[in-house]
């Protein structure tokens, strides 16, 4: 049994089950930036922000928890933070110049 349950948690969290998740979510994006929420569910708009709210706060959660868990993560994380945070202060400095 843990064999499938490993093989499952793979494809679904693997890069083909991730680039599925997001198309999903990208033609969600579409259809209500068009306003045709109603093409693509039945549920009301409350009930879908409500499911999007979750989602979101489920994938914050789980950052948080590979980040706690997974030490080169946390380095990498960092170092990307402050190279953003260059960007953003190179790029006011530039602007200040011109």
């Amino acid at each position: 049994m843990e064999g499938i349950r490993t093989i499952i948690c793979t494809f679904d969290y693997g890069e083909e089950g991730f680039e599925h998740l997001l198309a999903r979510l990208d033609l969600l994006h579409d259809l209500a930036s068009e306003g045709r929420l109603v093409e693509a569910t039945p549920l009301r708009a409350s009930d879908v922000v409500g499911w999007l709210e979750d989602i979101i706060f489920t994938a914050e959660e789980t950052i948080r928890e590979i980040d706690a868990h997974t030490p080169a993560f946390h380095a990498f994380v960092d170092q990307t933070q402050s190279i953003s945070q260059l960007g953003i202060s190179q790029s006011v400095t530039d602007s200040l110049i011109d």
